[in-house]
């Protein structure tokens, strides 16, 4: 038995940004690292070292954002 989904429609449709949705564009980061390294296009070491320097960008945000009165959310 299959169940079929249809697409109905975009709620809240607006651009997504490292400075407005600062947790998701990481996560979707790592997701893109984490199948390049799957696929073989990334080497071990490569995707740690790719990985570092997201974790390192995010922290430079945070710090950035708490700069500014508080973290973005």
């Amino acid at each position: 038995m299959y169940t079929t989904t249809k697409f109905v429609r975009v709620g809240n449709d607006r651009p997504i940004t490292r400075q407005t949705d600062p947790e998701f564009y990481f996560e979707f980061q790592q997701g893109v690292l984490l199948a390049l390294k799957e696929q073989g296009t990334l080497t071990e070491m490569q995707f740690k070292y790719a990985q570092d320097a997201l974790k390192e960008q995010r922290r430079a945000m945070a710090l950035t954002a708490a700069g500014q009165g508080g973290e973005q959310q």
